[in-house]
C-alpha cells in the first residue's frame, strides 16, 4: 500500500486569523442612495390560463409575481412582495 499524498491544501488546512476585525468599519445596515426595483414572474402549481376563477383554490395559484427592492451597491435585498400583479402589491414595495 502506497502512502498517502499530501495535497497543497492539506499542508497549511489553518488559515491565519485576521489581527483587526475586517466588519467594524461596516455601518449595517449600510446608507442607501439609491434603489431599484424589480419583478419577476413566476407560476404556483400551474399556469394562469389553467386556473378556474370561480373555484377558490385556485386564487393563490396561477400567475405570481415577486416585486423587489435592491440596494444595488450594496448587494442587499430591502425588500420583497410576493403575489399576485394588482396595484395594492405593487405600491406596497414601495410604501
Amino acid at each position: 500500500m502506497l502512502p498517502p499524498i499530501p495535497s497543497a491544501d492539506t499542508l497549511n488546512w489553518q488559515a491565519n486569523t485576521p489581527k483587526k476585525s475586517t466588519t467594524n468599519s461596516w455601518t449595517f445596515p449600510p446608507y442607501t442612495e439609491e434603489v431599484q426595483f424589480d419583478e419577476k414572474w413566476d407560476f404556483v402549481q400551474k399556469k394562469q390560463k389553467h386556473c378556474d376563477e370561480n373555484n377558490p383554490d385556485d386564487a393563490q395559484r396561477g400567475d405570481n409575481w415577486d416585486h423587489v427592492a435592491l440596494d444595488a451597491e450594496h448587494k442587499l435585498v430591502l425588500e420583497v412582495v410576493n403575489g399576485k400583479r394588482t396595484e395594492k402589491n405593487t405600491k406596497e414595495i414601495g410604501a
